[in-house]
């Protein structure tokens, strides 16, 4: 291989590295990635915005960033778009242990608030709900 390529290769893998790194430097997301890496499940956007209480746009916008770094993946099922981590990615595979070690206080609420949400699940359907009583149920 010319040192030339090696080179390139090696910016390849640096920026590929500094792109997941600044992705999880948010708060916000590094709390997404959490959940999906903990739960070990496909959760839709409004199950996310229930677990960490924040706004649909904050979440799809955090979420379109994950992806961006290949963290995390999107799998569409009918009208929704569920999400879970990308392990295709090594990277994102090794991260996820380093994220599971972490024990700040706001990622117990969080999954308190996820495994909640997702009991709400109707015969393992989605339900949405936004942190109000069950009205509507939407099927694939």
């Amino acid at each position: 291989m010319h040192y030339s390529a090696y080179m390139n290769n090696i910016k390849i893998q640096i920026n590929k590295y500094t792109t997941c790194f600044k992705a999880l430097s948010d708060k916000t997301r590094l709390r997404i990635f959490y959940i999906l890496s903990k739960l070990k499940k496909e959760l839709a956007v409004c199950e996310i915005m229930d677990a960490i209480a924040e706004s649909q746009y904050n979440v799809s916008r955090h979420l379109q960033i994950l992806k961006h770094a290949g963290l995390i993946k999107e799998n569409k099922k009918g009208r929704w778009v569920l999400y879970s981590i990308n392990e295709d990615n090594d990277l994102a595979s090794q991260l996820v242990q380093t994220v599971l070690a972490l024990k700040p206080a706001y990622f117990k609420d969080d999954m308190q608030r996820a495994k909640a949400r997702l009991k709400k699940r109707c015969k393992g359907k989605i339900v949405f709900c936004l942190n109000q009583p069950l009205k509507e149920k939407f099927d694939e």
